[in-house]
């Protein structure tokens, strides 16, 4: 799956060597990771670091122009600067705004740091930076008022580059006719696809994990790219480590003993794990179709899947495929989630309380919801 090697090439728009760039391929676009700013290379080959290597060209350049940097505030756009200074600072909530010339950046608010993404205008480049009171931060040791957070501060406001990128990339593959979708994607052993989705903290890793463990093969746990093709609904799988909850780890053994990748003093409280040192090399898959969707409801004594109506199918696909607050459908949208909705069938999954037991549950009936006729 992986080719070894840096990205030797690069986009005009990176202005880095060879040296400074590694290239990883999802659905088509190559992006290349500037290591010119250490501090978020770890989080940025993190959340790529499962996706296949290459050395083509890159498409869009991840870099950290002005992390906590010596850059002058002046080098961030003032429509951004102004911005980050009036968003919401409730912590953890996710806000969107689009630029002038329609770029999009995120942010959110981590102990009174904000941690940003935004794309330019072309969408060549994607930068990522951490703000705290409206000034960047600068780095541990300089002198003045712009003196560095606490690190475990630090740390957490970086890690939290994982949830403001996101938007961004489902504005890129939005522009490239593709949905971003937040969900988990399998192959099961029978050949169906089964897309599984829940808001967070809703039991979407759980349940893909119990078909997982079961001899499915995982796409991606967090993120999807959905496709509409002639023959149907197609996934290409954003691999990426498993950010498993302490309650998730009791109901499946074999977790227990993994190594964690999470970073320390990070401030998650979740268990970062690479799924192939858990359920072997074979565990990934790049892409497959996508058959079914279930929307997870942790509730009941036994598994039970609901058929769900169109209008609250699409409804609850379009929540799937939003990131941010003030994230906002286009035409695009609403156009490819009424064509899943016509190929693909969708249900309410009620779990039941025994989680080990529902991908057994799963296996057995997803080939019968795939092709059920209308109730």
């Amino acid at each position: 799956m992986q080719v070894a090697g840096p990205c030797r090439r690069y986009s005009r728009c990176t202005g880095l060597s060879a040296q400074q760039v590694s290239g990883f391929r999802l659905f088509g676009v190559v992006f290349a990771l500037s290591t010119s700013q250490s501090d978020f290379e770890p989080v940025l080959r993190r959340i790529f670091g499962l996706c296949p290597q290459t050395d083509t060209a890159a498409d869009v350049l991840i870099g950290s122009r002005f992390l906590r940097g010596e850059a002058a505030p002046e080098d961030i756009p003032a429509w951004l600067r102004e911005w980050l200074l009036g968003i919401d600072r409730s912590a953890g909530l996710v806000s969107m705004c689009l630029g002038p010339g329609g770029q999009p950046a995120a942010a959110t608010f981590v102990d009174n740091m904000a941690s940003f993404a935004w794309a330019s205008r072309e969408f060549d480049r994607i930068d990522v930076g951490v703000w705290k009171d409206g000034a960047p931060e600068r780095r541990e040791g300089a002198p003045g008022p712009g003196r560095s957070a606490a690190p475990a501060r630090e740390v957490r406001a970086t890690s939290s580059i994982h949830s403001v990128l996101p938007p961004v990339l489902r504005e890129l593959f939005l522009r490239r006719e593709r949905l971003l979708v937040h969900s988990a994607v399998l192959r099961c052993p029978c050949g169906t696809g089964i897309l599984v989705a829940a808001p967070g903290g809703g039991g979407k890793t759980t349940t893909a994990l119990s078909v997982l463990r079961k001899g499915a093969k995982l796409l991606g746990d967090d993120l999807n790219i959905l496709d509409v093709e002639a023959d149907g609904v197609r996934a290409y799988g954003f691999a990426e480590m498993l950010n498993v909850s302490e309650e998730t780890m009791g109901f499946f053994p074999e977790l227990r003993n993994a190594p964690s990748h999470v970073p320390e003093d990070s401030g998650s409280h979740k268990t970062v794990i690479a799924p192939q040192e858990v359920y072997g090399v074979d565990c990934l898959v790049d892409t497959c179709s996508v058959d079914v969707v279930y929307f997870v409801a942790v509730r009941g004594a036994d598994p039970e899947a609901v058929r769900l109506k169109p209008g609250e199918a699409f409804g609850r696909l379009m929540h799937a495929q939003t990131f941010a607050n003030g994230q906002v459908p286009n035409d695009f949208s609403f156009e490819r989630l009424s064509d899943i909705i016509e190929h693909v069938n969708v249900y309410e999954l009620v779990t039941g309380n025994a989680p080990a037991k529902l991908g057994e549950w799963l296996l057995a009936n997803c080939r019968r919801h795939a092709g059920a006729a209308d109730e």
